[in-house]
């Protein structure tokens, strides 16, 4: 008896999942039908509540996102895959440049900019208020005036790889056709 009900259990499982694999497919069918890729519109709202104060040029509270595509970034650093080495050993304005071209390839690699990001979480070895000014060079060349992203920056005690200084993670939404 038991066996059966457990058969039984089995084959509802089995023609649920079989069912839910057709929708599936059927529902990618026929968001890639004739018609044409559609388009998911991003709609970004940047919010600085008084009460917060009024943040630097840089730098933005909060960004609201509706819409598009999310793009996750993994941490970008200093490092040269080709060298096998860090670019800028020792200099942090260096690390952080060569770490913002790579965040900027890596966003760029599912059809985003650096205009599409939202958020960065920066993390500095070490980290001393000096170092914030040259963050804010950086961020301040990288991104569209009027429209940076939010920002966290940690300081840690080490990163992945010695002699590496900063490391950048991102978050973007940006305005893609659907697939």
């Amino acid at each position: 008896m038991r066996l059966i009900r457990w058969r039984l259990g089995h084959e509802i499982v089995r023609a649920a999942a079989v069912v839910a694999a057709i929708g599936l497919v059927a529902g990618c069918a026929s968001t890639t039908g004739t018609s044409g890729a559609a388009s998911r519109a991003v709609t970004r709202t940047l919010l600085n509540p008084q009460w917060l104060g009024a943040p630097p040029t840089d730098f933005t509270q909060t960004i609201a996102v509706s819409g598009g595509q999310t793009v996750y970034v993994s941490a970008q650093t200093a490092w040269d895959p080709n060298q096998n080495a860090v670019v800028g050993p020792g200099d942090f304005s260096a690390q952080a440049a060569r770490a913002f071209e790579r965040l900027k390839v890596a966003v760029e690699a599912a059809n985003a900019s650096l205009a599409d990001v939202v958020r960065l979480t920066i993390y500095v070895k070490d980290y001393r208020p000096e170092h914030l000014n040259v963050l804010r060079n950086v961020i301040t060349r990288n991104f569209p005036p009027g429209a940076p992203p939010t920002r966290t920056i940690v300081g840690v005690q080490t990163l992945e790889r010695d002699g590496l200084l900063i490391a950048v993670d991102a978050i973007a939404v940006n305005d893609v056709p659907t697939r």
